[in-house]
């Protein structure tokens, strides 16, 4: 394994990973959170049924990623 530019221990392939990660983390965070960002944005909606809603959400996230 070389140690130079080429690659070799200094490829990291992990990066992309980890940006992966960090966006499916983020898209779960957004499903979570988007009811109620929506019912302080219009307060007369009845508030959202929010353990079934967010569920839903967070496996639509999964199934569109391939998890």
């Amino acid at each position: 394994m070389h140690l130079d530019g080429d690659g070799g221990l200094f490829k990291r392939p992990l990066i992309p990973n980890v940006m992966r990660t960090r966006l499916s983390l983020i898209k779960a965070n957004a499903a979570v959170y988007q009811p109620w960002f929506e019912a302080w944005l219009d307060p007369l909606r009845k508030p959202p049924d929010l353990s079934q809603e967010t569920a839903e959400r967070i496996l639509q996230i999964r199934r569109d990623e391939g998890g």
